[in-house]
C-alpha cells in the first residue's frame, strides 16, 4: 500500500470467525475495532490487537506513530503459528478479517483476508 499523504486518522477491525465444516457458514467469536493513533500511543488498550500488531510489525512496515506518514507500507509473511491466540478460539478451520478504513465516513482503505485450521500442539504431542 502506497500512503501519498499523511493520516491523521485511521480504523483497523480486526474480526476472527470459525469456519463449519461446508465451509460456507461463518461464526463471528471477536472483533474489535481500534482507532490506529490512540492504539499506537498506548498498545496495552487491547491485548488481543496488540498480539496482532506485534506479529506482523515483525517482518513488515506497518504505522508506528501518528498522524501516518506518507510512504509504502506492506504486510508479508505473516505466520498465524507465531500469533498467540486466545485459549477459548476452538480448534477448527477459520478466517481472520484485518481491515483499514479512514476519514469521516470510515471509507474502506485495506481489506485484508485470511483463512486457515487452529490445531492446538501441547507439548507431549511434540515427544
Amino acid at each position: 500500500m502506497e500512503m501519498f499523504r499523511e493520516l491523521k486518522d485511521m480504523k483497523a477491525t480486526f474480526s476472527y470467525y470459525v469456519v463449519g465444516l461446508d465451509g460456507a457458514s461463518q461464526n463471528h467469536i471477536i472483533s474489535r475495532t481500534v482507532d490506529v493513533c490512540s492504539f499506537l500511543k498506548r498498545p496495552s488498550m487491547d491485548r488481543f490487537v496488540k498480539s496482532v500488531y506485534d506479529q506482523m510489525q515483525r517482518n513488515n512496515r506497518i504505522p508506528t506513530k501518528c498522524p501516518i506518514p506518507p510512504g509504502p507500507y506492506y504486510i508479508r509473511n505473516v505466520s498465524p503459528t507465531s500469533v498467540r491466540m486466545p485459549g477459548f478460539f476452538p480448534e477448527s478451520s477459520f478466517m481472520f478479517d484485518n481491515n483499514y478504513y479512514s476519514g469521516i465516513k470510515s471509507e474502506p482503505m485495506v481489506e485484508c483476508r485470511f483463512y486457515g485450521r487452529l490445531v492446538r500442539v501441547s507439548d507431549d504431542m511434540l515427544q
